[in-house]
């Protein structure tokens, strides 16, 4: 008498060495009196003691093993209402797959799951039984189910290279999966290695790809020992590089600061497919790394005359062409603080610049008795400012404040000399001063409620001069 439920399994037929996902159905045949299996439990409850179909897999390290071993997992129900799990027996783990409560399963109707991944065992080829039991319905039927494992056929199953995209001297892994091979052949201009067996075989090696060309087309060729040959192709591409420079400001700065320092900027930058890279400013040209994070750059140093521009340049070499990403920084006008003497008796001098490119400044007395001149080179100058009693130039000889610093609204002097001044302005608030004699004293008194920069300008016959200085408020 036929089985009222039939159970088969697909694949029947395997490759020993290969990942399956087996597949099982369950038919109900009937009588056809019985419309449905009575059920038991929810979705998701355990695998219950009846009514269900049990599938026992052989596993282990026997010629007529199915698998080396199961794993976890119970499978995955294909038939919306029904069960799978996996449970462990007194003669070892067994699948189960059963309806949910509520669920009908008709005459004539199917129900599916899979089976976990299972690798085929290369312990032997030939059958493999897997044993089911069924009580759905209070019926209960066993079945035999004839597996059979075989050698696999000689195949590439995949081939790949990564990366597929190199730059010039860059290396790519070539990997493959073959099953059936006694060897296997990388073209071009790789090498040939031997296949530790014809079962599943996974190996790797590095080729160099083609440096004349935009692109290598390797194969792979698994081979037999008769000379049967299977094949799969991968291409390499060889790309020309690319640069990516940043610059923590492009400006405008100063080209350094009020003590001859230079400015500096952090540059970081980025390249790909390349062998080697360079920096340029124009005036100099360094070897840098490929990848760079930050570095410093003094750009001021590289500026030429009175230009206020800098233009720093990554090129990254490799397969042609070379790829450049240039940035432009700007500077700020060179500027004279102050060209002073120190005290009202005109004694000594002292002096500061901001933006400058000579070291912030340098003073000459040309002819003995003559004046002082203050030569500030940078962008906008150079800049020339004189000092002395024997000079027709305009000059702020001294300004100076009494106390330099002040509680908040407090009382300061400030105090001034100038030189063949015709007026003065005081900033901030653009507060004209009385001109004094030449060589006079002129003062005002401030009341800064924050620290201040105070700044006099003078103008006279030959042109305007200026002189700062600051008062400060403690917070």
């Amino acid at each position: 008498m036929a089985n009222q439920y039939d159970i088969s399994i697909s694949p029947d037929t395997v490759d020993m060495s290969l990942t399956v996902t087996f597949t099982v159905t369950v038919t109900n045949r009937g009588p056809s009196d019985e419309s449905a299996a009575p059920a038991e439990g929810a979705l998701g409850d355990p695998p219950p003691a009846t009514n269900a179909v049990v599938i026992k897999i052989p596993y282990g390290n026997r010629d007529t093993d199915l698998t080396p071993s199961l794993g976890s997992g119970g499978g995955t129900p294909i038939t919306p209402g029904w069960n799978s799990g996996q449970k462990t027996t007194s003669s070892g783990i067994v699948f189960v797959f059963w309806p949910a409560k509520g669920t009908k399963f008709d005459v004539g109707a199917q129900a599916q799951m899979t089976l976990p991944p299972l690798v085929i065992s290369t312990v032997a080829s030939g059958p493999s039984t897997v044993q089911t039991l069924t009580t759905l319905g209070g019926v209960d039927e066993s079945q035999d189910i004839t597996v059979t494992k075989q050698l696999p056929p000689l195949a590439v199953l995949n081939f790949t290279a990564t990366p597929g995209t190199v730059g010039a001297r860059q290396r790519t892994t070539l990997a493959w999966q073959v099953t059936g091979a006694s060897q296997v052949q990388i073209t071009p201009n790789v090498g040939t290695f031997l296949a530790p067996n014809k079962f599943l075989w996974n190996s790797s090696t590095t080729a160099l790809p083609s440096q004349t060309q935009g692109q290598t087309n390797f194969q792979a060729i698994a081979m037999t020992g008769d000379q049967r040959q299977k094949s799969a192709p991968i291409t390499v591409y060889l790309s020309s590089p690319s640069a990516s420079l940043s610059l923590s400001t492009n400006g405008p700065i100063d080209a350094s600061d009020a003590q001859g320092n230079w400015t500096q900027v952090i540059a970081s930058w980025t390249t790909e497919y390349a062998t080697t890279a360079w920096l340029s400013d124009g005036s100099s040209n360094d070897q840098v790394a490929l990848q760079c994070p930050s570095y410093p750059l003094t750009p001021g140093a590289s500026l030429v005359g009175s230009g206020n521009t800098v233009t720093e340049t990554l090129t990254a070499k490799g397969f042609s062409p070379p790829a450049t990403s240039p940035q432009t920084i700007t500077f700020n006008p060179a500027r004279i603080l102050y060209f002073k003497y120190v005290d009202p008796g005109l004694t000594s001098f002292t002096f500061q610049a901001v933006g400058s490119t000579n070291g912030g400044g340098a003073v000459t007395q040309p002819m003995p008795g003559g004046p002082y001149i203050f030569t500030v080179t940078g962008p906008g100058g150079p800049l020339v400012q004189y000092l002395g009693k024997n000079d027709t130039h305009t000059q702020v000889m001294y300004f100076n404040a009494d106390p330099t610093s002040v509680a908040s609204g407090g009382s300061v002097t400030l105090s001034w000399i100038t030189n063949n001044a015709t007026s003065l302005l005081l900033q901030p608030g653009n507060v004209p001063l009385t001109v004094v004699p030449n060589f006079g004293v002129g003062t005002t008194t401030v009341n800064p409620t924050a620290t201040t920069n105070y700044v006099l300008t003078a103008t006279g016959p030959s042109g305007t001069v200026t002189s700062a200085l600051t008062v400060t408020v403690p917070a």
